[in-house]
């Protein structure tokens, strides 16, 4: 398996509809098949929002959901990919295995922010944020914001006072945890919360 693969996924929609996509820090590979329709291969952007998806009736989504941070040579991964489109998982293995690879010094720096920890002095931190925006295209404070927030979200089920959730997840106040929900998610804690299949986006892999 390749090191940048955190998992495979797949999905079908039985209906036409729309689908919440949730920041997750991770790109994906993924095969859309559309009834009728030459299938392709897209790599999935690093969100930084809620956003919504239409498809098709019938459309099938096979993904492979990379490591936050991977560098992904995106042109040949992709020309390749929609060179045979009916490829099986074990030929897109290994286009990933050729085309994205992981690096320790990424992979470092954004477990460091997932924990809420930044370098101590500045010249540290100015190397962490061009580390990052070159590997990633985000700063730090991307990452730590997208890590607190998930981090947050996923605890909701079990910590009932926003306040006090607020405070174990190093927000200000409660006030700030619910509109740094809404930036990230689209949706208020309790929204969050009352909804399970909107909290079970959030609780697949990703970041933080």
């Amino acid at each position: 398996m390749p090191a940048a693969l955190l998992e495979a996924w797949s999905h079908v929609a039985d209906r036409p509809d729309r689908s919440r996509v949730l920041p997750d820090g991770c790109r994906d590979l993924i095969r859309i098949a559309v009834p009728g329709q030459r299938p392709v291969f897209i790599l999935s952007h690093l969100g930084d929002g809620c956003e919504w998806v239409s498809h098709k009736a019938g459309t099938v989504y096979h993904g492979f959901r990379l490591r936050p941070g991977t560098l992904i040579r995106e042109q040949a991964l992709l020309t390749r990919a929609n060179q045979a489109p009916e490829a099986d998982n074990d030929r897109v293995m290994d286009w990933l295995d050729t085309h994205s690879q992981t690096s320790r010094l990424v992979e470092e720096a954004l477990a460091a922010l997932a924990q809420g920890r930044m370098p101590a002095d500045a010249s540290a931190q100015r190397r962490m944020e061009r580390l990052l925006k070159a590997a990633t295209g985000r700063p730090p404070v991307f990452w730590r914001g997208l890590a607190r927030a998930r981090r947050a979200a996923r605890l909701l089920a079990q910590t009932p006072e926003l306040a006090a959730l607020a405070a174990d997840c190093g927000f200000a106040d409660q006030a700030h945890l619910c509109r740094e929900m809404r930036r990230w998610f689209g949706s208020s804690p309790t929204v969050m919360r009352d909804d399970g299949a909107l909290w079970a986006l959030v609780c697949q892999s990703g970041y933080g």
